[in-house]
């Protein structure tokens, strides 16, 4: 078996329906053969050595338990790719989650003010906005514009075409194509918790 792992001939493909079927030599190689790939995505948003290899190691936990499920459409390397993303962006949050709460735990002891359930919904509303502000922001102008005027501003789709002059179906039109390049940006660059 030590050959087999020293191998680079074998393809995806196969290692996947290997990994599948229960040999772990298959999955322990599929690992190796990506390992650069995933730190790489990882360390785009976790700089810390510790938390970015618990972060390899979630992402190839979750590869693994979702292998059967891989569609093959795209290549294994852009699907591990996202998986990364979404468990190094999940950590991250999570972190910013946990210092907000430990400011806010700090403020009512000194205070002795109660947090309600409210506050902790607030924050995860806020954190959501942030990351899709980021995402809006990498929008062609004009598909920003209308996903602006839409939802922050609260325009109705008449209001729309008024203040950009365009028609109803020109404004729906923008409003659908501003929608699915902004599903593919937050999927691309930010991972698929935030489209839930």
């Amino acid at each position: 078996m030590t050959a087999f792992l020293n191998s680079a001939s074998y393809n995806d493909n196969w290692l996947i329906d290997q990994s599948i079927l229960g040999n772990q030599n298959a999955y322990t190689h599929l690992m190796r053969k990506h390992e650069r790939l995933v730190r790489a995505t990882i360390s785009r948003y976790i700089p810390g050595e510790d938390e970015a290899d618990e972060a390899f190691q979630d992402t190839f936990l979750r590869a693994f338990q979702a292998l059967a499920d891989f569609r093959r459409e795209s290549k294994l390397s852009s699907w591990l790719v996202k998986i990364a993303s979404s468990v190094a962006i999940n950590r991250v949050r999570s972190k910013q989650y946990r210092h907000v709460m430990n400011e806010r735990n700090e403020i009512e002891e000194r205070s002795d003010l109660v947090i309600r359930p409210e506050g902790a919904q607030q924050i995860e509303k806020q954190e959501t906005k942030f990351w899709l502000r980021r995402a809006i922001n990498l929008l062609p102008q004009n598909d920003s514009e209308v996903i602006e005027q839409f939802y922050f501003e609260e325009r109705s789709i008449d209001e729309i075409c008024k203040l950009n002059g365009l028609t109803e179906s020109n404004v729906k039109s923008r409003l659908s194509r501003a929608r699915q390049r902004l599903r593919s940006i937050i999927e691309d660059k930010f991972g698929r918790e935030l489209m839930n």
